[in-house]
């Protein structure tokens, strides 16, 4: 093979592997020479509202409520079980001075669970009333 004069020759640049480090790294830094917000007292970028509102509301969780001291969001699973949207401690909890609790959980009275199971049967009750009506009104429109 002949050698190739150097007017033909292709030149290929290859970048340093410590340059692409450092600019790797670079974010980090920045970011740590940031201020920390006014708003949430985190470090994020500029602008990033959706970072801010995270971060106020891990580092400020929703208070207790104050009239049964609760955190309802921690009883929302339970309260799927008796077909209830959301933890209404109105409801569930109606003298907060008889308040009893094994340990997290919530132990219902008696008369709240009869309450429950009433609400349940009404449910049950206007499914079933839908139910009779849809099959009426497709008897109507087959006729």
């Amino acid at each position: 093979m002949e050698p190739a004069d150097a007017s033909s020759m292709e030149v290929i640049i290859i970048p340093d592997s410590e340059e692409d480090e450092e600019e790797e790294h670079a974010p980090e830094l920045d970011a740590a020479l940031e201020p920390a917000c006014k708003r949430c007292g985190s470090v994020h970028a500029a602008g990033n509202w959706r970072a801010c509102r995270e971060a106020y509301e891990l580092a400020h969780p929703k208070p207790p409520c104050s009239r049964c001291g609760l955190f309802h969001e921690l009883y929302e699973p339970m309260v799927c079980i008796y077909g209830l949207d959301h933890f209404d401690c109105e409801l569930l909890i109606p003298n907060v001075n008889e308040l009893c609790m094994d340990g997290d959980i919530i132990i219902l009275p008696e008369h709240v669970l009869k309450v429950l199971d009433e609400m349940e049967k009404k449910k049950e009750d206007v499914k079933k009333d839908e139910k009779n009506e849809d099959a009426k009104e497709d008897g109507k429109t087959d006729v």
